[in-house]
């Protein structure tokens, strides 16, 4: 067995709150039980390839009705998700306050864009020939946006009213790694508590809503499905992913605080690893299947376990053929085709920034109901079907959960069962 990577004073990071909103549903609950039975989200209605958040009410999360008037749709996932993760973890707004020096935050920025929001500005800035004028833009244009437009480009807004709404003022930050950004977030936040940088740490991601721009510059890079139909994992059929809002916040703490205050446990973070691939378009199948495999050793050995420990396998998989391909290849050497692989992309789409939270966030829940989600159709397993989950008392000790982006990003995370051996 690899020897385990020195933690510093020992300390094991747990999960003791989950947050999450998609749509799939609204909280760990309802996601909890829509994995298991292999349910899988309906595209918005709205005519565009992408999936909207399950209804919720922003003010049942938020109190301060005039934060919302200014706030994103990314930052009001964010803030729920957060708020909802913190009430799952049982710390209470008095608790937050006592404890405001010691509670960090680490959130994904995301990843969608549009400069529909600017068009107003731009069509009073052009010439009668079509041209931009720079000079009428700075003293024209601008003054047709809103005074706070700037706020929903910033990448740390959600980040800053999370803090603000929460009493959070310890460390704080965002990460700005595109689609990997809620991996990293997490994987982040485990280090932040196994360094005793803080006691509590609150870590994820959110993406709002796609907008037709954004949508048609993934289309135009080829990994976008334009139909629910046409994206699935592993599936040399696929298209491309199909985007969706979500938002997965986690409560992070050191196991021996969360015992002495009687939290409930979801599951450990073990093991982590963040790599990047800078020649993704030109790098072969292969290539990207070596990278993908050292990623995922590299995190085994951050756990100090074998690769025949891992119960199941949270795969990236989000539709995009040669992604997925990449990422069945560096399986191989590691797991065999029965162990179990879930997506939580094929439940609930891909979540841009916020896709490696999710999947994180997916895991804990199975750890802790000891029941794996819906096993996702393989192309090496043609005959077999997105079947509901059945409880698995044995083996199901450590998960293993893969984020592999379009962009380059490679990032994986073990988690282990809250009595796993440490």
């Amino acid at each position: 067995m690899p020897a385990r990577r020195e933690r510093g004073p020992g300390i094991r990071a747990v999960v003791t709150g989950v947050g999450l909103v998609s749509p799939l549903g609204v909280g760990a609950r309802q996601h909890a039980l829509a994995l298991v039975e292999g349910r899988r989200a309906e595209p918005a209605g709205d005519g565009l390839p992408r999936l909207e958040a399950a209804p919720f009410k922003p003010t049942d999360w938020i109190s301060n009705r005039k934060a919302l008037r200014y706030m994103s749709r990314q930052t009001v996932l964010a803030c729920v998700a957060a708020r909802m993760a913190l009430d799952d973890a049982r710390v209470s707004a008095e608790e937050l306050e006592a404890e405001a020096e010691t509670t960090a935050l680490v959130l994904g920025g995301g990843y969608a864009d549009t400069v529909i929001p600017l068009a107003p500005a731009v069509n009073a800035s052009v010439d009668e020939k079509g041209v931009l004028g720079w000079e009428r833009l700075c003293t024209v244009g601008q003054r047709m946006l809103p005074p706070l437009w700037i706020l929903a480009k910033l990448p740390n807004s959600a980040a800053g009213q999370v803090t603000i709404l929460n009493r959070i003022r310890s460390l704080s930050y965002t990460v700005v790694n595109g689609p990997g950004s809620g991996a990293v977030a997490v994987g982040e936040a485990a280090r932040v508590v196994q360094r005793s940088r803080a006691a509590r740490v609150v870590c994820g991601a959110s993406e709002g809503l796609a907008p037709a721009d954004f949508l048609w510059s993934l289309k135009d890079a080829g990994v976008l499905a334009m139909s629910h139909a046409s994206s699935a994992p592993f599936q040399p059929h696929s298209e491309g992913m199909l985007v969706a809002e979500a938002a997965a916040c986690l409560v992070v703490e050191p196991r021996a605080r969360a015992a002495a205050r009687g939290a409930a446990i979801y599951a450990a973070i073990v093991g982590y690893s963040n790599r990047y691939v800078p020649d993704l378009n030109e790098a072969s199948r292969e290539r990207l299947a070596e990278l993908y495999l050292a990623t995922m050793r590299q995190a085994l050995d951050d756990a100090g376990i074998d690769a025949r420990q891992i119960g199941f396998v949270q795969v990236s998989a989000i539709g995009v053929p040669r992604l997925d391909e990449a990422e069945r290849l560096a399986l191989e050497p590691l797991f065999s085709l029965d162990l179990p692989r879930c997506a939580a992309a094929w439940h609930l789409g891909a979540s841009l920034g916020a896709h490696g939270a999710v999947g994180v966030a997916c895991a804990a829940l199975a750890l802790r109901e000891q029941r794996v989600p819906a096993v996702v159709p393989n192309a090496d397993t043609p005959g077999q079907r997105a079947a509901a989950g059945t409880p698995r008392n044995l083996d199901l000790n450590y998960c293993l959960v893969n984020c592999f982006d379009h962009l380059g990003g490679a990032v994986s995370l073990v988690l282990a069962r809250e009595d796993a051996s440490s």
